[in-house]
């Protein structure tokens, strides 16, 4: 799949959607899932480095609005440029979809996908685009009466594209997109906007030898220890703030963390322990997450006490917001609930098992002591029958076709006792059942059986309650990913010897 998505393809997602012991006839399936180029979720297909933004465009007039959205880590932001300067737009943030409407003319659609080699581009219901149906979406997502608390009441194009970008990725998804949270206005006055002939130019992100990341200012500069901060590293680079203010504070804080070697060096070893717990958060929410996600969330979000501690340290304004608790959130009775239900190694998928704690669930553990009680029984049955049958090669085996077997070999067939009834055949072999081994094979399968539903129940019920907590999940992840950018910036600054620049007005 990842290599169809790489080639700009969609993948519908179909499975079962009953219980096949209880369907009459065929097993009904469906579609749960369509997987795109920008609303892909599964790490093997995305990038840990960057962002991969859906753009949704919607054209009134001289005005193009634009909604960027970034399904993997719940970035949802908007802006309205003039007509003109669409293509340039587009070909700074290089999406990885584009989503326009039927209506969308043909003679505008090429030529912003020949600025962007390999960009997918989907038509949706030109209804999604209409300023009303947009405008209701976007409410019901964000559970509000208005926009204006998200400063673009006032974009008519930019509301249309954005309510068009949830319709759509509710769509793919077969659901609510629950961790998209806040729509950013991109505001212009505060930042300067890099096109991408000025990336080029300045070697920025990519340099133009050979297009690779060697030798551009992202790679001197890069020394972010999480992908978080890798990603926000980026949007700061195409975005460089304008005012000597907000400058100044994070020079402050660069500053500040340069002079304390052994705090910036503890601030970096808590990094260290942080995964992409924006990533692992979206596939939570959108019910994608594996037990290993849930795993590694709890691991990661075990990091941030400490983390906090050590950046208090460092005096700096900026810093002492960001480790507050509104920035950085403890979610201290999630990661409870996470260790409390989950094993500390789970397998990489549900079907196998074996992901629910014990103790976590009463009935759950009767189940596991059923199984093991009757495998045990049987691990016994052939101590005892190679005792009483004088077979010293006799065994128990088990398969998904015959279930339980004793198995002996050609050689001491006639030593087979009476009880005994044959059921396959082998070239050297022939297997056999007794009425005890049936019983407790039924006594395990079925407490297996039980046991899995009861866990794929439980683990359910603990990746939505885990949903629960995304908002606050996502503004950790933003204070971390800054957190991480300032304190690399120092490291460069110490490994290449910069001195802080005088910023103002002039």
């Amino acid at each position: 799949m990842a290599r169809l998505i790489g080639m700009g393809r969609k993948v519908a997602i179909c499975e079962q959607v009953e219980d096949p012991k209880k369907a009459k006839g065929i097993v009904k399936r469906d579609v749960v899932e369509v997987v795109s180029p920008g609303t892909a979720l599964s790490d093997s297909m995305l990038d840990g480095q960057r962002n991969n933004f859906t753009a949704s465009i919607c054209v009134v007039g001289d005005t193009a609005g634009i909604a960027w959205i970034d399904l993997s880590a719940g970035d949802f932001s908007i802006d309205e440029v003039p007509r003109a300067e669409l293509a340039d737009e587009l070909e700074r943030t290089a999406p990885a979809e584009l989503l326009v409407s039927e209506g969308f003319a043909e003679s505008d659609l090429t030529p912003l996908v020949g600025i962007l080699p390999g960009v997918a581009h989907t038509r949706i219901d030109d209804w999604h685009f209409e300023h009303d149906a947009a405008r209701r979406v976007l409410l019901e997502q964000f559970h509000v009466r208005s926009l204006k608390g998200f400063d673009c009441d006032d974009l008519d194009a930019g509301v249309r594209a954005a309510g068009a970008a949830v319709a759509y990725l509710q769509d793919n998804q077969r659901s609510a997109v629950t961790h998209i949270h806040r729509l950013r206005r991109r505001r212009r006055d505060d930042c300067l906007l890099l096109d991408a002939t000025a990336q080029r130019n300045l070697d920025l992100l990519v340099n133009q030898h050979d297009g690779g990341r060697e030798g551009t200012l992202l790679a001197v500069i890069d020394r972010t220890r999480t992908t978080m901060g890798a990603r926000l590293l980026r949007q700061w680079m195409l975005a460089p703030l304008r005012a000597p203010s907000a400058i100044g504070e994070r020079l402050d804080a660069v500053d500040a963390l340069l002079s304390e070697r052994t705090g910036r060096a503890r601030i970096r070893e808590q990094l260290e322990r942080i995964g992409d717990v924006e990533r692992m958060m979206a596939r939570v929410c959108c019910r994608r997450a594996s037990p290993r996600d849930l795993v590694g969330l709890a691991s990661s979000l075990e990091a941030l006490p400490d983390l906090a501690s050590v950046t208090r340290v460092v005096e700096a304004d900026l810093l002492r917001r960001l480790t507050g608790p509104e920035q950085l959130p403890l979610v201290e009775d999630l990661v409870s609930l996470l260790r409390t239900s989950l094993v500390d190694e789970p397998p990489a998928s549900l079907a196998d098992g074996g992901i629910i704690r014990d103790g976590f669930h009463a009935a759950l553990d009767e189940l596991r002591q059923i199984s093991s009680g009757g495998r045990d029984w049987i691990a016994r049955m052939q101590a005892t029958e190679r005792e009483r049958t004088g077979i010293t090669n006799l065994k128990i085996g088990y398969n998904h076709v015959f279930g339980y077997y004793i198995e002996i070999s050609k050689s001491n067939l006639q030593r087979v006792p009476d009880d005994y009834t044959r059921k396959q055949t082998l070239a050297n072999a022939e297997r056999f059942i007794t009425p005890e081994l049936k019983e407790q094979e039924a006594k395990v399968l079925q407490a297996d059986d039980r046991s899995g539903s009861l866990e794929t129940e439980l683990f359910t019920e603990v990746r939505d309650q885990a949903a629960a907590w995304s908002e606050q999940v996502q503004a950790a992840a933003r204070a971390v990913a800054q957190i991480d950018i300032l304190a690399g910036l120092a490291e460069t600054a110490e490994a290449e010897a910069y001195v802080r620049p005088i910023v103002d007005e002039g």
